[in-house]
């Protein structure tokens, strides 16, 4: 008797024992500041989420802290501020107060340095 072939199309398998130059993380680089630095520019959000994520996490690292340390039981989970560091989630502004306070920094610390509006000429004199 003949084994019925499936339906659903073979998946590879991963290699065992991969290259060493495969599994290693990519060096982290700056994210270059765009033109999404405008905040009316579509991709202004993400930039900006992975720019406090970045700094989120630098923070935390100098204390040399873990997130399950960090975290606050029914306030701030581990698992909250790994996807924040990480850029999955866009941090309310309640969160990100909440995260500066755990890690004694302020707002400024983390928030990028934003361009100034284009200066209008004062009409009234």
């Amino acid at each position: 008797m003949q084994a019925k072939a499936s339906s659903v199309p073979h998946r590879r398998r991963r290699r065992r024992g991969a290259r060493a130059e495969e599994t290693a993380a990519p060096a982290e680089q700056p994210d270059p500041l765009p033109e999404a630095a405008d905040p009316a520019h579509p991709q202004h959000a993400d930039w900006l989420c992975r720019h406090v994520g970045r700094e989120l996490r630098r923070l935390r690292r100098a204390q040399g802290a873990s997130a399950y340390e960090l975290a606050l039981p029914g306030i701030l989970s581990d698992q909250t501020i790994l996807n924040n560091e990480n850029g999955r989630r866009n941090p309310g502004l309640l969160t990100l107060v909440v995260h500066c306070q755990r890690l004694r920094a302020t707002l400024h610390d983390v928030l990028p340095p934003l361009p100034l509006p284009p200066l209008t000429p004062n009409i009234f004199g």
